[in-house]
């Protein structure tokens, strides 16, 4: 049967159509530009860097493509949204097939134990992006039972589906100007931090929808399993504000193998996210390692 959308498009021009956009399915600027400056300032070469950001790019969009499809949501672009679901997959594992010839095209120009690292850490994120999404869309059909999600289980369930992804880009971009692993472990880990704090914002803001989503695994159902929790009410600007502060003072700590020009350029993308902390606790007794930037 003849599908209208697809009149006069090839497979090479639907898959930019994916690559290239739409906005809802694309990573912000701000984060591909710290990606590069991140790798820059450590002594990378930006052509290099630029070459993994456009692969890294494809992939960020192709794994938000299938988390929308899978649980239904907008993916963003009327086109794509009107193609039959079968090829909305297909693309998005097209997708992935691109970033990595990508990749690979890359790695051929670099030194071989550099290549050799960005594989391991690319591969090494793409799985635990789908054991990530294994885990979520499982729980959908696993009968419900009183006790809800931990927040610990959320964390780790957060830290696969979105920390992963920010784990491999920012870990990545130091691997290109360094073999230093302490370095790469730092930013990788920083990474990681970046794209959970992005997951608990998002299901903050969305936990009024999520509450008639009653098999969802969500920040709400998982804070109410601390204790000191007394109502299943998470108000999203206090708990924002703790959650943000926790992980800032953590990051601080973690970062600190890093020059103080790669701290700022985390610092700053965090800033540009997220905002200045309110809510910081008490400094710790050997000072915060980060560097002092204006808001």
């Amino acid at each position: 049967m003849h599908h209208p959308a697809l009149s006069g498009i090839d497979f090479k021009t639907a898959l930019a159509r994916l690559c290239d956009g739409p906005a809802l399915l694309a990573p912000l600027p701000r984060w591909l530009h710290a990606m590069q400056q991140l790798g820059i300032v450590l002594g990378g070469t930006p052509t290099h860097l630029a070459g993994f950001t456009r692969a890294w790019r494809i992939l960020y969009s192709a794994t938000l493509l299938l988390d929308h499809v899978q649980d239904g949501d907008d993916v963003g672009d009327d086109w794509l949204a009107s193609l039959p679901v079968a090829l909305q997959y297909h693309l998005a594992f097209s997708a992935y097939a691109t970033a990595q010839r990508q990749l690979y095209e890359l790695t051929e120009r670099i030194a071989p134990a550099c290549g050799a690292r960005l594989h391991d850490l690319w591969s090494s994120a793409v799985l635990e992006l789908a054991v990530g999404q294994y885990d979520d869309l499982t729980a959908l059909h696993r009968p419900l039972v009183s006790q809800p999600l931990s927040l610990d289980a959320y964390e780790r369930l957060a830290a696969q589906k979105t920390g992963a992804v920010f784990g491999l880009a920012l870990g990545a971009a130091v691997a290109l100007a360094t073999d230093d692993g302490a370095l790469i472990d730092a930013a990788t880990n920083a990474g990681l931090v970046f794209g959970m704090l992005l997951q608990y914002r998002d299901d903050l803001v969305d936990a009024e929808a999520q509450a008639a989503q009653p098999a969802a695994l969500t920040l709400a159902r998982a804070w109410t399993t601390q204790e000191g929790v007394d109502t299943p009410e998470l108000a999203p600007p206090a708990a924002w504000g703790l959650i943000y502060a926790h992980y800032y003072q953590a990051l601080g700590i973690m970062l600190t193998p890093l020059p103080e020009p790669g701290r700022a350029v985390i610092q700053a993308l965090l800033y540009d996210t997220f905002g200045v902390p309110t809510k910081l606790p008490p400094p710790t007794p050997t000072g915060s390692p980060w560097p002092v930037i204006a808001a």
